[in-house]
């Protein structure tokens, strides 16, 4: 059984996320965590999208999503919720 690119690629964005959490002041495990927290829902939209692409219900009716749509949402969220993330954080921090 091999594991597909994509879902190697997004263990190493999620792994990139908690070495770069890392490099801020404070608490290094916090920020660890917060980051592995952060980035969780990306990862698991990424690595199950064929699953969550058919669970979709419409008036009772199983209706499903394209796959493809259901990853590119993973990703964007895998990419872009820890740097939103640490910037709102830097937002409250400078008031």
């Amino acid at each position: 059984m091999t594991i597909p690119k994509d879902k190697v690629v997004a263990l190493v964005v999620v792994a990139a996320n908690v070495s770069a959490a890392m490099l801020f002041p404070g608490s290094k495990a916090t920020s660890a965590l917060m980051a592995a927290l952060v980035s969780l829902p990306g990862l698991t939209i990424v690595w199950f999208r064929e699953t969550l692409a058919n669970t979709g219900f419409a008036r009772g009716v199983l209706r499903s999503s394209p796959s493809g749509l259901v990853g590119f949402i993973g990703w964007l969220l895998l990419l872009f919720f820890p740097l939103w993330f640490v910037y709102q954080s830097r937002l409250s921090m400078m008031h």
